[in-house]
């Protein structure tokens, strides 16, 4: 390393899934990936060289100095479902990755009863058989509570309980000693932080961002993976930690602030440097120029809506804000009685 150079830090992103497989009616809508996206996923990761880690490959490195790969992922699945055992984990074997799941250690082999917007149906969970299989497949298991309930709402002996419980379960199926938790809704106050220092040796969020090696090991940052996300939401995910609709909304919020203030054009160059981003996910990260729209056209066979900037000129709304008057007031008296003066021509020289 060359004099006065700095060593480039290593950030981890961590992606959250839920359930991968065909979606049961009933169930939770935004809980559930097919399978064809989570496949196309995971064979973008492996082409960009991302690598998967453990939430303990990750814990050597920050105690031990352990090396990682050059472009780690890590990827999490929440509450155990059956259906990931059956279709993500062997695509992820497939293609040489591994992966982290939390267990509902109370609903090994039962169903997640605790969803809130279930509407009559559920979905199944992990067996005892199917964890113990693939843990010896070097995939790693942590708790995630008994039962699932917002710690926040509990005591601190129940806190506990839960923690512990759930803890000393997945060790006594597993041989193993269990040192990572996913907190339930990703939801945690002073307590429940306090409480989990004092059980695990680190714990998973659902607050966006990139972990690197300073990050509180018990407010561990993760981004939950939607079934509508694209590539293109993927790429920003693991080089960014944040959606590009987050983003491009920041962006726009703080233009709105200092448009008045001699740092307005800070604020232009952030939004232009997401935009940049967005071109250059779709370049040089591989990312087809596929939309949402687009997407949900292809997996439904609905036409998708064309933009608003595309309709007919008679159907676009009228020009409100281009009136020359310049009250307020009288503005708005115009806008209101429906008399909207349009802005005059300059007649050609």
């Amino acid at each position: 390393m060359k004099p006065f150079e700095r060593k480039r830090e290593v950030l981890v992103p961590v992606l959250l899934y839920h359930n991968v497989g065909p979606f049961r009616p009933g169930t939770n809508p935004t809980l559930t990936i097919p399978v064809e996206t989570f496949e196309e996923h995971v064979r973008w990761l492996k082409r960009q060289g991302y690598a998967g880690i453990r939430s303990s490959d990750w814990l050597a490195w920050c105690r031990e100095g352990k090396g990682l790969p050059d472009k780690p992922v890590m990827l999490t699945f929440d509450d155990a479902y059956a259906d990931c055992a059956e279709y993500a984990l062997p695509i992820l074997a497939q293609h040489g990755f591994n992966a982290a799941i939390f267990v509902v250690t109370d609903q090994v082999g039962g169903a997640n009863s605790w969803s809130r917007k279930n509407r009559g149906a559920t979905l199944p969970c992990m067996t005892e058989e199917q964890i113990r299989n693939w843990a010896a497949r070097d995939f790693e298991f942590g708790s995630h509570t008994r039962t699932h309930p917002d710690l926040r709402t509990l005591g601190d002996d129940d806190i506990g309980n839960e923690m512990r419980g759930s803890a000393q379960h997945l060790s006594n199926l597993l041989g193993l000693r269990v040192h990572s938790f996913a907190y339930p809704y990703g939801d945690y106050s002073e307590a429940v932080r306090r409480l989990a220092e004092q059980t695990f040796d680190l714990a998973f969020t659902c607050e966006e961002g990139l972990n690197a090696r300073g990050t509180d090991r018990y407010l561990l940052r993760r981004k939950m993976v939607q079934p509508e996300d694209t590539l293109v939401d993927l790429a920003f995910y693991v080089k960014l930690g944040w959606s590009r609709r987050r983003l491009r909304r920041w962006c726009r919020d703080l233009r709105r602030r200092l448009v008045h203030s001699r740092h307005g054009r800070v604020a232009h160059a952030a939004e232009r440097q997401v935009r940049e981003l967005w071109q250059q996910a779709r370049t040089e990260w591989g990312v087809p120029a596929i939309d949402g729209a687009s997407r949900r056209a292809r997996n439904t066979g609905k036409v998708p809506v064309t933009p608003f900037r595309k309709l007919p000129e008679a159907r676009k709304r009228p020009a409100l804000w281009r009136s020359p008057l310049r009250s307020g007031p009288e503005r708005f008296r115009t806008i209101a009685s429906g008399d909207v003066p349009q802005r005059r021509r300059k007649k050609a020289a």
